[in-house]
């Protein structure tokens, strides 16, 4: 009766019990007095074709991790190599390229103040040159008193003169007073 219900589209099929291999393991063990379909031995052989299913499951789980994993590091090597090649073919691009344009050196840079609004004479540091638009510092007048200066605008002039470039710092004088 086992055997009969065990076709490829049946649920529980096994392709070793058609076996005559399987069929004389039958002969032999009921012939030993085993009960093959008794409950307990079916239950038995289930729980451990269910420790072998997850078994399976965990090695194949495994080897799925491990291949998505060489995957993984195999596209990050080649992504790294294809990068390290568009780096040396920009670099070696821009080094053998010539610079288009002059580069002028502090030399060549001369500063003009603009400091329009300020009626007495202050005496400003040389950081002055370097500093950004909006920065706002304190500096002593001629009498000895504290004033508020901000840096309102930078302007260069790389068309006037030839050789040099003309740096504009507009200067103007804070509200506050200290």
């Amino acid at each position: 009766m086992f055997l009969k219900y065990n076709f490829p589209k049946h649920l529980n099929y096994n392709p070793k019990f058609g076996s005559d291999k399987h069929v004389k393991e039958l002969i032999n063990s009921y012939s030993a007095g085993e009960k093959i379909l008794s409950k307990d031995i079916i239950e038995r052989k289930q729980q451990q074709t269910e420790k072998e299913n997850l078994i399976l499951k965990e090695e194949n789980k495994n080897n799925i991790i491990q291949e998505v994993t060489e995957k993984i590091n195999e596209f990050f090597i080649n992504k790294e190599k294809e990068v390290e090649c568009e780096i040396k073919s920009f670099l070696e691009k821009e080094l053998n390229e010539k610079p288009s344009k002059e580069i002028f050196t502090e030399e060549k840079v001369q500063i003009k103040l603009n400091l329009p609004d300020l009626k007495f004479d202050i005496n400003l540091p040389k950081e002055v040159n370097n500093m950004p638009v909006g920065t706002r510092f304190i500096v002593y007048d001629s009498n000895k008193k504290i004033i508020g200066l901000k840096i309102e605008e930078i302007v260069y002039d790389y068309v006037s003169y030839e050789e040099e470039v003309v740096k504009e710092i507009t200067i103007s004088q804070t509200n506050q007073e200290i």
